[in-house]
């Protein structure tokens, strides 16, 4: 009986281990990407957490790492990132496709602003926000609320429309002209 219960537990053990071994790889098993991007990405989401250019010592490694990845990144690795399922992963992808002006780079925003389930962490000096991810992205890295001239009218009248759809905490642009269905 005894023996019984030590090799339930033993295996127990093995598999939490290796379930919690596994998960975070899991993450970039599905990412068509380059080992060195991927071992930059997961130095960086192994806090959870975004910073701004305003941080400490300890996170600055993490905002090279991040720059490095938006300088280093294929297009296709960072619309590759855009579409992960890992929040932070998604908003990096994004930001990369954003600053070099991917021709992808709206229709990987879209996608994002659907995604009001997902929540980042961004900490900018000593204040730390959640965000609903479509929030996080609009306010920090696209600055919607500053955003001129890199939106066609048409394209800010659909953020306007997803913005309202979803609730996000965003004013839009030009939300007088903008009639839900």
């Amino acid at each position: 009986m005894q023996i019984r219960i030590l090799i339930v537990v033993l295996l127990s053990i093995g598999l939490f281990s290796c379930a919690a071994d596994r998960e975070p790889r899991i993450v970039f098993d599905n990412l068509r990407l380059r080992d060195p991007i991927k071992d930059s990405l997961q130095l960086i989401i192994k806090d959870s957490v975004l910073y701004s250019s305003g941080v400490g010592d300890s996170e600055v490694s993490d905002l090279r790492n991040l720059n490095w990845i938006i300088k280093v990144a294929s297009s296709e690795e960072l619309n590759e990132m855009g579409q992960s399922d890992d929040p932070i992963i998604k908003a990096i992808g994004l930001k990369g496709l954003f600053i070099k002006r991917d021709k992808d780079w709206f229709d990987v925003f879209k996608a994002v602003l659907r995604d009001t389930g997902e929540y980042v962490t961004f900490q900018d000096g000593c204040f730390r926000y959640d965000y609903r991810l479509p929030e996080y992205c609009l306010v920090e890295i696209l600055r919607y609320e500053y955003m001129d001239g890199v939106l066609t009218l048409e394209q800010t009248s659909q953020v306007d429309k997803l913005i309202k759809m979803y609730k996000l905490n965003v004013i839009p642009k030009n939300g007088s002209i903008i009639s839900l269905p």
